[in-house]
């Protein structure tokens, strides 16, 4: 399925840049095209897109937010 929609994937990149993997997704769906966040991150990669993961944005801030659980 992954070449099947390369080419739409990349439009909609190329449409609104500053858009991730999910929100391409919401569009596709839009059009009626289901296909997943982690296909759409393997075509943006493949193409030379750098995507970035919410995984690595967040912080382990749960320490520094509630010291009195760890006391």
């Amino acid at each position: 399925m992954q070449g099947r929609y390369t080419q739409r994937i990349l439009a909609e990149k190329k449409e609104s840049p500053d858009s991730g993997p999910s929100q391409i997704r919401n569009q596709l769906r839009r059009r009626e095209i289901t296909i997943s966040t982690r296909t759409i991150r393997e075509v943006l990669e493949g193409a030379g897109y750098e995507v970035k993961r919410k995984a690595d944005e967040k912080k382990n801030g749960t320490v520094l937010r509630h010291p009195a659980h760890w006391s």
